[in-house]
């Protein structure tokens, strides 16, 4: 096999375009050319190309808003970002679990973000776009450093740099995790083509350390040390029984933040059963998602920010997928020695996507734009090697910036998207009450509340929907028109806490003490992992003059979350009622320890 394949080294001093298969082609002709008449050289000139290209389709963002999906509780309703960074705030990052994530560097980025940019949403928006524009640059690097063959890797950064599917990615603040942990794991890569080249173990472990950074931001590349050996089979020419051992950190530190990244979900409430998702329902509608990503890759439009999971798969409809996807792994098999960048970016794309396709089932999605992000880079490199005609990678990639273009323009804002989502879908409840979020926002109350009844036509049987309308109702105080939807939901499951705590509240309102307190139990029976639950239970004990049971109740609620700062303010008032001031005043100061702008905090310590 050695004997077959030019080393890595050899291959490198050969010229850019010394590899198995036909010759890729350049993209920007006119640039080179430039950078030949000036002295630059012609990798500068395609990087800045890049750069400049991946900034026409996305600097339109600067002047976009937060998405009401996620990103206020990431950061704008945050206390741990919404104060900058802080010692404090470093070490809930590392210490807790939060939005079912564990993903300690992204949260210090928001930090740092809050901290620069406070509560501009284009600022955030601004710091994803340069992480990508990093990564379109890393990409075009490390399959340069690997294969030599710089037309291709420019090809395959133009495709990552402005694909529509990765408008999700960039355009969303709340996916910083994404490109944030994908930057500093290319940057894994990049340290370990230098150790393959150099021979030097102090790239090795940076290339470990680098990885492990990225599984910091999220735990989105524990596949990486698969993607090292793909690299070593092709194009370093260096699979062997000592390679693979070589990746055996790699894998030990995988092994270890997967188990974290399955706690975190557990925490959250995000993993889905083996009752209420089987087995077999997982591997149909993970192969639908392989095929369905692909015909996404093909046919980038009609992307939304939500798919709703379905259980109605299709038997044909997966035995088609499952055929597909055995027919060209076939072909990529059978390409190995010919077209051997087709083998490794077809089992790049396969996987990478296994942690994400649904076989441990997280939310309530089937499948989502951003975890392509990644995955889509292996199919790129399939495509790339092919390209021999220069009008040809231009039209595509112009296509693809195009509607990329018009992809990220549907990011602009909460209303924007969640229209958008819901022409491209269908059922999909979510979206109905993302758009009347929206619509309230606006102050149309009455369109909002329609966008809220629609899930209910869809699944009338479905008693959390009833719920959801009387949230809304509650929302916009019409406190009499609530009671009804909250009954219904009860009658249809007595399970759901949250229409127990509804009625509850309600009854509140009344100064219904006893019936409130009744309902409030049972929500907290029902879920006692909703900090919520715990402190309506203290709202109730402290009406009754019980300051002792309200502040047992606080407490329970801090447990669930120790930074719930109206949990420690409510604990402060009881122990003021009971003469206790001092332990009170302590109770202010802790606050101002978690929340240092806590004027009320503040101001009642100055009493």
């Amino acid at each position: 096999m050695a004997a077959k394949r030019k080393s890595f080294a050899s291959r490198r001093k050969s010229g850019p375009d010394a590899t198995t298969g036909p010759q890729a082609v350049d993209l920007k002709t006119a640039a080179l050319n430039f950078g030949e008449r000036t002295g630059i050289s012609r990798t500068t000139v395609l990087g800045f190309a890049l750069g400049a290209l991946t900034l026409a389709v996305y600097a339109q963002v600067w002047n976009f808003d937060f998405i009401t999906i996620d990103d206020p509780n990431y950061t704008t309703v945050n206390p741990h970002v919404l104060y900058g960074l802080s010692l404090s705030g470093i070490k809930w990052a590392f210490t807790k679990f939060y939005m079912a994530n564990w993903m300690p560097l992204t949260w210090i980025s928001f930090m740092l973000d809050a901290s620069v940019y406070q509560s501009w949403a284009g600022g955030y928006h601004i710091t994803n776009v340069i992480l990508h524009v990093a990564n379109v640059l890393l990409v075009f690097h490390v399959i340069r450093e690997a294969t030599g063959r710089e037309s291709m890797s420019a090809l395959v950064a133009a495709l990552f740099a402005v694909h529509p599917i990765h408008a999700e990615s960039v355009a969303w603040i709340s996916e910083r995790k994404d490109v944030l942990s994908i930057f500093f794991g290319l940057l894994s890569l990049s340290a370990y083509l230098s150790y393959v080249r150099q021979k030097r173990t102090w790239w090795y472990w940076g290339s470990l350390a680098l990885f492990g950074t990225s599984l910091l931001a999220k735990q989105t590349l524990v596949t990486l040390p698969c993607v090292l050996l793909l690299l070593d089979y092709w194009p370093l020419g260096r699979l062997s029984v000592r390679t693979l051992a070589e990746k055996a950190p790699f894998f030990a530190i995988s092994a270890v933040i997967s188990v974290v990244a399955v706690l975190a979900q557990a925490n959250g409430q995000a993993v889905r059963s083996l009752e209420s998702v089987p087995i077999a329902l997982r591997l149909a509608t993970a192969a639908i998602a392989y095929a369905s990503y692909l015909q996404k890759a093909i046919i980038p439009w009609n992307l939304g920010v939500y798919y709703p999971y379905s259980t109605d798969v299709g038997l044909l409809r997966v035995a088609a997928s499952i055929a597909a996807i055995v027919l060209l792994t076939a072909a990529a098999v059978w390409s190995r020695r010919r077209y051997p960048f087709v083998t490794v970016g077809w089992f790049w794309f396969l996987g990478t996507l296994v942690p994400m396709i649904g076989l441990v089932q997280v939310g309530s999605q089937q499948l989502a734009d951003r975890y392509a992000y990644f995955p889509f880079i292996g199919l790129y490199l399939a495509l790339a090697g092919f390209v021999t005609s220069r009008r040809l990678a231009m039209t595509v990639v112009g296509v693809a910036a195009v509607l990329g273009f018009l992809q990220v323009g549907y990011w602009r804002d909460t209303l924007t998207l969640a229209e958008h989502t819901l022409q491209v879908t269908d059922d999909n409840a979510f979206m109905h009450y993302t758009l009347g979020d929206a619509l309230a926002a606006e102050g149309r109350v009455d369109d909002a509340l329609q966008e809220f009844r629609k899930p209910m036509l869809m699944e009338p049987w479905n008693a959390s929907h009833y719920c959801k309308l009387g949230e809304a109702f509650v929302r916009f105080n019409r406190l009499d028109q609530a009671r009804r939807p909250y009954e219904i939901a009860v009658g249809l499951d007595d399970g759901i806490a949250a229409a127990h705590a509804g009625l509850g509240w309600l009854h509140l309102q009344n100064k219904q003490i006893t019936a409130a307190k009744r309902e409030f139990e049972r929500a907290l029976e029902l879920d006692n992992g909703d900090q919520s639950n715990y402190f309506n239970l203290a709202l109730v004990c402290e009406q009754t003059h019980d300051f002792a049971g309200s502040i047992n109740y606080c407490r329970g609620a801090l447990k669930v979350n120790d930074y719930l700062v109206a949990a420690h303010h409510l604990i402060a008032d009881n122990l003021r009622r009971q003469g206790r001031t001092e332990e009170a005043n302590a109770e202010l100061r802790y606050v101002l320890t978690i929340a240092p702008y806590d004027d009320q905090a503040r101001e009642m310590l100055g009493k």
